[in-house]
């Protein structure tokens, strides 16, 4: 099992590496000045040289990748020229904001479109599962921001329960979370149904059923545990997703996360922003992906045995 671990862990690095390189290439060949972004049309030519050089922008490609890539390495993802503060400062002090926005759109999701979704399943070609499968085709097609809109007319406006935007206490997220939260609980309870359609026609269910096992226990301990590996590939999916995902939620609600923070680098070209932001979220979504692949391990044996009978074999030579 320890090896499973270390092999995961061991993939991120290559990929974060792709990632911090590949960002850092396209904001080294896109069109603009930095120095004269920062600087404003008023400096001069002699203002601009100096700050070009004190920021390293004079160096070749080379030097600055090299540079840059040694930053990150140690934690360090540069100074947003916009606002002179640090990057990584700015990223982890928004990140909370983000998180709760993504943690409980997941949450949405898993406890209220699985069940469901499991429920039609079991109900199959009845009348709860039409009025489910329509439920989840409604959620999942309409936008995030409308829905967003609608829910602050609604709540906000009109019955004054909850505030429209900004933060500040457990009040402020519950909007932009159910406005997420709809399409999480659509494509969860869409993709639950059919997983678990699928579990339930395989060999071993009809066994169980044909030995007498009561057909709660044919769904809680044999059918559901084969059919939530897709479930969990989604949720952790999802969840990385949404950490990066949350540009337009945040906007609609004014709230202060990661996805505004970018969205402000990208119209400012604060390339040192954009370039942290997007290497922050991957190093993020590789996390959640980690965690789903180690949730595999112990949802489904084929895996842990898989690993411990390549183990067995070892200690056998």
């Amino acid at each position: 099992m320890g090896r499973y671990i270390l092999k995961r862990i061991l993939w991120m690095i290559p990929i974060l590496l792709t990632v911090a390189i590949l960002v850092f290439t396209l904001m080294y060949f896109v069109p603009g000045d930095t120095a004269q972004i920062v600087l404003g049309s008023s400096a001069t030519p002699e203002q601009l040289e100096q700050y070009r050089e004190i920021h390293g922008l004079n160096a070749p490609y080379i030097v600055r990748l090299g540079s840059y890539l040694g930053s990150i390495l140690h934690g360090d993802f540069g100074m947003s020229y916009i606002y002179s503060t640090s990057v990584t400062a700015d990223l982890l002090a928004r990140l909370p904001r983000t998180f709760i926005i993504a943690l409980g759109t997941v949450i949405i999701g898993v406890i209220v479109g699985v069940p469901f979704g499991i429920w039609a399943a079991i109900k199959q070609d009845t009348i709860a599962d039409r009025l489910i499968l329509v439920t989840s085709l409604i959620g999942a097609s309409m936008p995030s921001f409308w829905l967003g809109l609608m829910l602050v007319i609604l709540f906000a406006l009109k019955l004054h329960v909850l505030p429209a935007f900004g933060i500040g206490g457990p009040q402020y997220y519950i909007l932009p979370i159910l406005a997420n939260g709809v399409a999480g609980f659509a494509s969860n309870a869409r993709l639950a149904r059919s997983s678990m359609l699928e579990v339930v026609r395989s060999d071993y269910v009809t066994t169980a059923r044909a030995k007498g096992v009561s057909e709660r226990k044919v769904i809680l301990e044999h059918a559901l545990p084969n059919a939530l590996i897709p479930i969990i590939t989604s949720a952790g999916s999802c969840f990385g997703m949404m950490i990066g995902g949350t540009m337009v939620i945040e906007s609609v609600f004014s709230i202060p996360g990661i996805g505004m923070y970018m969205t402000s680098a990208i119209s400012n070209r604060d390339y040192n922003a954009v370039q942290g932001s997007v290497i922050f979220i991957a190093i993020l979504f590789s996390l959640c992906m980690l965690i789903v692949d180690l949730l595999y391990a112990f949802v489904d044996p084929r895996i842990k045995s898989q690993y411990e009978g390549k183990k067995r074999r070892k200690k056998h030579e």
